[in-house]
């Protein structure tokens, strides 16, 4: 629903974009997603921002499909055109991490914290990243700082436990007493 009115607001003050079209790109739906955000994109709004979160959006859809290349070549896209989109260098950074790119995953995720590092989902991200890449206490290190952040954050705490069990800490990890 935020995600939905962001998109809104920033690609709805151009008169000739429809606001079905500006809703389906942000939807649930990929195939409408996929369609509607290329539309924006070929109508080219006044606005390089409205066109880097048209070009994010679609990398999302893309990455959701499965199709983690295309992804990455939307958020390249997106970066190219706003360099300070820390959600394209985020989920880039996952794009690359599903095709085992290890390095520039970290490389990504490093630079949406750089560019917000309040994002709890940022350092989760990154600590997945590090983990791949066998950076273990940097990986504990991401998903602290995502507790820090966000408390709640379930999957942070399983995997900061998952990777000092890794490590061989098992008591450490809070898996016995």
């Amino acid at each position: 629903m935020l995600t939905s009115l962001l998109l809104v607001l920033l690609l709805g003050s151009d008169a000739f974009i429809d606001r079905h079209v500006v809703r389906d790109c942000a939807g649930p739906n990929l195939d409408q997603a996929l369609v509607a955000c290329g539309r924006i994109i070929d109508v080219m709004p006044h606005s390089a921002r409205q066109v880097a979160f048209a070009y994010l959006y679609r990398g999302r859809a893309q990455y959701l499909k499965r199709d983690p290349e295309h992804a990455i070549a939307d958020y390249s896209k997106a970066i190219a055109i706003d360099p300070r989109l820390a959600e394209a260098f985020s989920e880039r950074g996952s794009a690359y991490l599903a095709l085992k790119r290890i390095d520039l995953a970290i490389g990504d995720c490093t630079q949406a914290i750089q560019i917000n590092p309040s994002n709890a989902a940022y350092h989760y991200n990154c600590g997945n990243a590090r983990w791949h890449g066998h950076q273990f206490d940097n990986a504990i290190a991401d998903y602290d700082e995502a507790i820090r952040l966000q408390p709640e954050f379930a999957l942070a705490y399983m995997n900061r436990g998952l990777t000092k069990a890794e490590q061989g800490s098992t008591q450490a990890a809070g898996l016995l007493p």
